[in-house]
């Protein structure tokens, strides 16, 4: 068994994604790669908020370009560290899917990320266990409003949710197809950040 541990968080919108990642770089400890905040830097991001069916294409394929970029040097890194990744590659997936839901993608724009997806992602390393996130909608939509994001409040109704709790379904099911283990926890159940308990037994159940 390998010492060290590649480890990706994944989860619905403010289901603690961000905050576990911080947590467990800093307990384990690991190397953290913030995949989930490339949105800050994403210059078709802005653009698709304000236009959905002219930038949801162009801002979906930044993601997951980038997102193999920041995880290339996971094969090396793992060598010395763990590595904990915010979203990554999974995410790209369900989020792109959520705009094909919604109507923000056609079907041909669909399976033309659909193919670049699928041309890369076995290339990259999968996970060496993915640790998934499950909040209810009522709890994500009272951290929305908590944390006050003007585009979250506006676009992150409970119908997106619901259909990025769908999509996150379907990657999950992918993932074990290809034989990476996941590690569901119940976040209205487990609380990484007050209970010390909660957290170790999290990191337990990981390495």
């Amino acid at each position: 068994m390998a010492k060290y541990k590649f480890i990706t968080v994944i989860g619905n919108i403010a289901a603690g994604k961000s905050t576990l990642v911080e947590l467990l770089s800093e307990k384990m400890p690991a190397r953290e790669v913030p995949a989930d905040s490339l949105f800050r830097i994403n210059p078709f991001f802005p653009l698709a908020l304000t236009d959905r069916v002219r930038w949801s294409l162009a801002s979906d394929l930044w993601f997951l370009y980038e997102r193999v970029k920041m995880t290339r040097d996971i094969p090396e890194q793992v060598k010395r560290n763990h590595v904990v990744v915010d979203s990554g590659l999974p995410m790209s997936f369900v989020y792109a899917r959520s705009r094909l839901v919604h109507g923000y993608l056609t079907d041909d724009e669909w399976e033309l990320y659909k193919a670049i997806h699928d041309e890369i992602i076995p290339k990259t390393r999968f996970p060496d266990k993915v640790i998934y996130l499950k909040a209810p909608i009522d709890m994500i939509l009272e951290r929305i409003k908590k944390r006050d994001r003007k585009f979250e409040l506006k676009h992150y109704n409970r119908k997106y949710l619901k259909g990025l709790a769908i999509g996150l379904g379907l990657v999950v099911k992918k993932l074990e197809v290809n034989k990476v283990k996941i590690v569901p926890v119940d976040v209205a159940k487990v609380d990484f950040v007050k209970n010390e308990a909660d957290l170790q037994g999290l990191i337990d159940s990981v390495l």
